[in-house]
């Protein structure tokens, strides 16, 4: 947060949020932390969660940043296609698609309860790497702020857990915050806690 807020202040960043207020920006996305990160840079956006069926499998990619490029592209492309099937304007839709990689094995949301414990014990006292891609497509309706219309990347952190005690990861798990996040954590919430460098 105060890295967004410090860095609001630069001018360049200040000029493109200018324009960037200027367009329709859609939101590919239902996660509360993709919107708020959103509201950090004051970036207006309209929330439209993809219908996209996240179901492509990692091992035919020949890395895991393609796989979470693709999948957060095939997000923003089902989007797009809604949005021009009901003749709704848009200028840029933006997505994204986060997966946990620890051994070799890519980690995507739990399925369920089980899943989330077994994932979590799994990563405690490791280090594993997040892996996030992102897709921002643009109508082309507008110069100088993307080029082409589409643009697509990927970012990868490695993130080191405590050695976590059984009871706290039952603990977290039923606060049912891991359900929804890859590898069974969010580190902006009380997943934070785990995570020691």
């Amino acid at each position: 947060t105060t890295f967004f807020k410090k860095n609001l202040q630069h001018p360049m960043l200040s000029a493109y949020s200018k324009a960037l207020n200027q367009l329709t920006i859609v939101l590919a996305s239902s996660s509360p932390r993709r919107k708020e990160l959103c509201s950090l840079i004051q970036l207006p956006v309209k929330i439209m969660p993809s219908d996209f069926e996240e179901n492509f499998d990692p091992s035919h990619y020949p890395s895991v940043s393609d796989f979470v490029i693709d999948t957060a592209y095939h997000k923003a492309t089902a989007v797009k296609y809604s949005l021009d099937k009901t003749q709704q304007p848009w200028d840029l839709i933006i997505s994204a698609d986060t997966v946990v990689v620890y051994e070799d094995k890519v980690y995507g949301k739990p399925k369920d309860r089980e899943d989330a414990v077994n994932t979590l014990t799994k990563l405690s006292g490791h280090t594993h790497s997040v892996c996030s891609g992102v897709t921002i497509l643009c109508s082309g309706a507008f110069d100088g702020m993307i080029v082409g219309n589409c643009v697509k990347f990927s970012e990868t952190t490695q993130v080191t857990f405590s050695q976590l005690r059984k009871e706290c990861i039952a603990a977290y798990v039923d606060t049912g915050e891991p359900l929804d996040k890859a590898g069974g954590y969010g580190c902006q919430g009380a997943g934070s806690t785990f995570v020691s460098g």
